[in-house]
């Protein structure tokens, strides 16, 4: 009887110890690929931003198994997406054969929330949620995925770009794969002080304008057009402007175009320019020609309720990029780039002031005194505000804080306490879009 005991282990033993054919690998084998994090956080400096730019970049740690190298190139891919917590897409692309994937995103500073997603043909999907994602400047993680069941590498590819259709945005148009709105639901308002270099009355409303962006990139990732929109709202100066914004193409040339619209959508001017390393759109040269008056002959639109109504005009605009970049994420500026407002205070002045908001750099044709901060008034408060949502600005000469009294709070902590000041107004000193 122990004979046959022993001669049956025996058996068992040499089943088992086959070359993994008829069993798994075990836990402990799958469990030494592990995820790595290498966040950084973001430093303690306060530049008043109720929007951060984030740089996410997101390795892919693909099994062995359906790597391009040992099976079909199609289980190789990997596609990202960083959604909101609204579900609004920040960003999508492709990584092949475990490459890193990313971009810099636009979030508001007090967004609880974005999931990472990763999806593939050859392997299960995952989702990694990032709390409280303004914390960091960068979020950079390799993330461990397992090979899928099931699967064969035989997706459709129309237009032979290496992005599979059902993960393509244009699937016909091998220039293109993927796209994404800048910020996710196109609200993104533009406010003012122009009094440089002296202080101004602090109700951020000599110009407001919205404007929003949308990108189309190819299937490596590289930025091939930019579309934007820009609408006036309000004007409460007596000063000359001219509303633009500045993007950086480092080392690449392309086409600026722009197209003003009148409230109506009948086209009024349309320009186009060549550029290199930086793009520098002129939306309305001047801003005081940027509405439509109904009998009013001053100049003071949309910021006072004794006034009729003003309709603003629109300007679209396009960047079209020549050739590739060095790097595929190398067109990553500092999101959502640069409004400036260029001021000229007297219309016989021959000098002008630009504004920017905090981090920018005065434009080449302006003469802002050296040593003064365009960004910055002396009592420490910007000259430029970005703002989500469809926000009520405040009417002429009644200051932010009076209206918005958490903007008060959210300054003098740094950006940690109401770091969603602008959705609590208070009183009735704002004006109605």
């Amino acid at each position: 009887m122990g004979r046959y005991l022993t001669i049956l282990l025996l058996a068992v033993l040499a089943l088992f110890g086959c070359s993994g054919q008829f069993i798994d690998p075990p836990d402990a084998a799958k469990s030494a690929r592990v995820d790595i994090v290498n966040d950084v956080l973001r430093d303690e400096s306060f530049a008043f931003e109720s929007f951060v730019s984030l740089t996410l970049s997101v390795t892919p740690d693909i099994p062995d198994q359906v790597s391009a190298r040992a099976t079909t190139p199609d289980l190789a891919i990997v596609v990202l997406r960083a959604v909101d917590e609204d579900g609004g897409l920040l960003f999508s692309g492709l990584s092949n054969d475990g490459e890193p994937v990313g971009s810099d995103i636009l979030i508001r500073s007090s967004a609880p929330r974005i999931t990472i997603v990763l999806e593939g043909p050859g392997v299960e999907s995952r989702q990694i949620v990032v709390e409280q994602p303004a914390r960091y400047i960068t979020v950079d993680r390799t993330i461990v995925l397992e090979k899928a069941d099931g699967t064969t590498g035989d997706f459709t590819d129309t237009d032979a770009d290496g992005v599979p259709d059902v993960y393509d945005a244009f699937p016909i148009d091998p220039r293109l794969a993927f796209t994404r709105d800048i910020p996710t639901d196109h609200s993104l308002t533009v406010a003012f002080e122009d009094n440089y270099p002296d202080l101004g009355d602090g109700d951020y409303n000599d110009f407001i304008a919205d404007y929003w962006l949308k990108e189309y990139r190819s299937a490596d990732n590289q930025l091939v057009r930019l579309d934007g929109e820009a609408t006036a709202l309000a004007r409460g100066a007596g000063f000359a402007h001219e509303f633009g914004l500045v993007i950086g193409i480092p080392g690449r040339t392309g086409i600026a175009s722009v197209t003003v619209l009148d409230p109506d959508g009948t086209e009024v001017s349309s320009t186009e320019n060549s550029v290199a390393e930086t793009a520098r759109f002129i939306l309305f040269p001047r801003t005081a020609d940027a509405f439509r008056r109904s009998g009013a002959t001053v100049h003071m639109d949309n910021v006072s309720p004794d006034l009729p109504p003003s309709e603003g005009y629109t300007a679209r605009f396009t960047l079209t990029i020549d050739g590739k970049f060095s790097a595929p994420r190398e067109f990553n500026t500092w999101l959502p780039f640069d409004p400036y407002l260029l001021i000229t205070k007297q219309p016989t002045d021959t000098v002008s002031y630009d504004v920017h908001l905090i981090g920018q750099q005065a434009l080449p044709d302006s003469q802002n005194p050296e040593g003064l901060d365009g960004t910055v008034d002396d009592a420490g408060y910007p000259r430029a505000l970005l703002v989500p949502g469809d926000w009520l600005w405040p009417v002429d000469r009644t200051h932010l804080a009076d209206v918005y009294p958490g903007f008060i709070d959210w300054c003098e902590s740094a950006g940690a306490e109401m770091s969603d000041w602008y959705l609590f107004p208070e009183g009735t000193g704002l004006m109605p879009r």
